[in-house]
C-alpha cells in the first residue's frame, strides 16, 4: 500500500502554502498541498502486531454516500450523519429512522436524552429524539465551518475551524462565549487550524478538550476558557501524531483514555489520560488509500466506532481477549 503523507507543519514547511476549500454544492472540504510536500509512507505504514490490541467485528453500513459525522446517543444509538440525513441505527446496525435535512450535516452530538445537535456548514439545527425539528440557531458568517460538536450538561461546544475557534453554548444556542486558543504569555496567536479538522470533546469532570491539530495538542480547558493542561506532540513514531494536522478526531473511553484518529498517515490509537501511548486499534494498512474523515465514537461498551467514509461504513472493535 502506497500512501502520501502531507507534511507543510510535522517536518518544519511553510505552513502557508497549505488551502483548504469547500467544493461546491458539496459541503465537503478537501485539503491539498502541492506534489513537492508529498512524502512517501510506506515504510511507515508498518505496526508491530503486538501492539494491535483490538479485533474488529463486522462492519456497520447505514447506505449513505457521503459519511462526515458519527456520535452515540442513549442506548447505544449509532447516530450517523452524511448526504442530506442523519441515520439513527441500533447498536447491532438496524435501522431504527432517519431524520431529512435541507443541507449536508458536517457533525454531530447526542445528549442524554436523545437530542441531537447538528452542525451544519455555518450553523447549528436541532432535533428532538423522535427526530422532529426543534429549533436552528444563528448563522456564524461567511467563514464558518462547523467540524465538531460536544455537549456536557448544560454546555455544548461547537468548534469551527473557518474562524479557528470553538464557541460554547447554552443548550438554547445562547449566551455565547468563544475559546480562542489564544495565550499571550506563551505568545500563541490562537488555535492553528490548517486544515477542516478541528476535533473538540467533553469529559466527565464537565471540561473540554480540543485539538490544536496544527500542533499536534489536545488541550483540555475549563468551560471559562482557562487552559487546565495538553499534551501532543508531532512525529512519525507510534506514541506521536504524524501528518499537517493530527489527531484529526478523538473520543474519550470510560476510563479517561483518548482514541485518536489521525489524516495523512491513517491510524487509530488509544493513550492513557495523561496523553501515554497504550495501543493501536486500526493500522495504516487496514485502511484504503487516502481515507480521511475518520470521526470517532465510544459506546458504554467501550467499544470503539471508526466513520470510514471511503468503505462507507461505521466500523466497530473490541478489545482483545
Amino acid at each position: 500500500m502506497l500512501k502520501t503523507l502531507m507534511v507543510a507543519v510535522a517536518f518544519g514547511a511553510v505552513a502557508a502554502v497549505a488551502v483548504w476549500m469547500v467544493v461546491a454544492g458539496s459541503g465537503k472540504a478537501r485539503f491539498k498541498l502541492g506534489k513537492s510536500f508529498e512524502y512517501n509512507t510506506k515504510a511507515l505504514e508498518q505496526v508491530a502486531p503486538e501492539l494491535i490490541a483490538w479485533q474488529e467485528l463486522d462492519p456497520i453500513n447505514p447506505g449513505l454516500s457521503e459519511l462526515r459525522g458519527l456520535a452515540v446517543g442513549p442506548d447505544d444509538a449509532i447516530c450517523v450523519a452524511g448526504d442530506k440525513v442523519v441515520m439513527v441505527l441500533g447498536p447491532d446496525g438496524e435501522q431504527l429512522r432517519s431524520i431529512t435535512l435541507e443541507a449536508a450535516p458536517m457533525c454531530l452530538a447526542v445528549d442524554e436524552n436523545g437530542l441531537l445537535y447538528i452542525g451544519m456548514k455555518d450553523h447549528v439545527e436541532v432535533y428532538d429524539a423522535g427526530g422532529a425539528k426543534k429549533d436552528s440557531w444563528l448563522n456564524q458568517g461567511d467563514r464558518a465551518f462547523l467540524t465538531s460538536i460536544a455537549v456536557a450538561d448544560d454546555s455544548v461546544y461547537v468548534a469551527d475551524a473557518g474562524n479557528r475557534w470553538v464557541t460554547r453554548y447554552d443548550t438554547n444556542g445562547k449566551n455565547p462565549g468563544r475559546i480562542t486558543g489564544k495565550n499571550d504569555a506563551r505568545n500563541v496567536n490562537g488555535f492553528f487550524v490548517p486544515s477542516p479538522n478541528f476535533d473538540v470533546a467533553t469529559d466527565e469532570g464537565r471540561s473540554v478538550w480540543i485539538v490544536d491539530p496544527g500542533r499536534h495538542a489536545i488541550v483540555q480547558y475549563r468551560a471559562s476558557g482557562e487552559v487546565i493542561t495538553s499534551w501532543g506532540n508531532g512525529g512519525v513514531a507510534i506514541d506521536s501524531f504524524c501528518g499537517c494536522c493530527s489527531p484529526s478526531h478523538i473520543a474519550l473511553r470510560s476510563d479517561g483514555s483518548f482514541v485518536t484518529s489521525e489524516r495523512g498517515l491513517e491510524r487509530v490509537k488509544v493513550h492513557g489520560p495523561g496523553g501515554e501511548f497504550i495501543n493501536v486499534v486500526v493500522a495504516p494498512k487496514d485502511f484504503d488509500d487516502d481515507t480521511e474523515g475518520m470521526d470517532l465514537a465510544v459506546d458504554s461498551n467501550d467499544r470503539i466506532l471508526v466513520l470510514d467514509p471511503s468503505r462507507k461504513q461505521v466500523r466497530v472493535f473490541v478489545e482483545k481477549e
